[in-house]
């Protein structure tokens, strides 16, 4: 009998621990990873984010710069400032004047159609605070309408004083 037990006792811890040992998954933890994934890059620690949020602040300034060298040497070299009559209106009637009309819904109060009314929206020499300028860069709901050299331009204009 005593034989018995121990054979008894010694099978059931042999299938015990290989029964344990060969189970892949944990019963209820099917759809649980069974290893962490290993860290590859220096974003994946704790102070990752803000190492990336500080890179991507930096490219974009970056950027900009680059691009403000670029249009403004670009415009310097023009003999004459750009004024209204000559380089903003033509680019106005071509992108804008088909909603900023007066028989148009955002005309009515958003009317283009001369240097009157365009110079609501302008703070000479102040681009970043000019709505027209504003309203045209980045993702704001205009900018789909009007090129990057016409932004250009229009910034230009408004940067140099938006003579008429």
């Amino acid at each position: 009998m005593r034989k018995l037990l121990s054979i008894l006792l010694a099978a059931f811890l042999v299938i015990t621990i290989v029964g344990c040992s060969s189970q892949d998954k944990v019963p209820g933890q099917e759809d649980q990873p069974r290893q962490e994934v290993p860290q590859t890059d220096e974003f994946s620690d704790p102070a990752g984010p803000e190492k990336l949020n500080d890179m991507t602040e930096k490219s974009v300034d970056e950027v900009d710069e680059v691009q403000d060298l670029g249009s403004d040497a670009e415009l310097d070299n023009r003999k004459q400032k750009p004024t209204y009559q000559a380089d903003i209106k033509p680019i106005l009637q071509e992108d804008c004047i088909n909603c900023h009309k007066n028989e148009s819904t955002v005309g009515e109060e958003n009317k283009f159609s001369n240097y009157q009314e365009i110079m609501r929206f302008v703070k000479p020499g102040k681009p970043k605070e000019s709505k027209l300028v504003i309203s045209i860069q980045d993702d704001n709901s205009m900018r789909k309408y009007i090129n990057t050299d016409e932004i250009n331009i229009i910034e230009y204009w408004v940067r140099t004083g938006a003579k008429k």
